[in-house]
């Protein structure tokens, strides 16, 4: 997606019911995760502690 892209469709974001999906969005953008990845997603598997960037998958 280009920059241009992203601005576009994070303004589109903008609104007052559309903060949860502002954030939906821009993590989709920033780790490349898939909807079902994200939704499946638990605290348990994020690793905020280190530079790591990559989450461990829930099997």
């Amino acid at each position: 997606m280009t920059r241009n892209a992203r601005r576009i469709t994070l303004s589109a974001l903008d609104g007052v019911f559309a903060g949860y999906l502002k954030l939906a969005v821009l993590t989709a953008l920033n780790t490349g995760m898939r909807l079902t990845e994200m939704l499946s997603l638990e605290w348990s598997n994020v690793n905020l502690d280190g530079q790591d960037d990559n989450y461990q998958h829930a099997a």
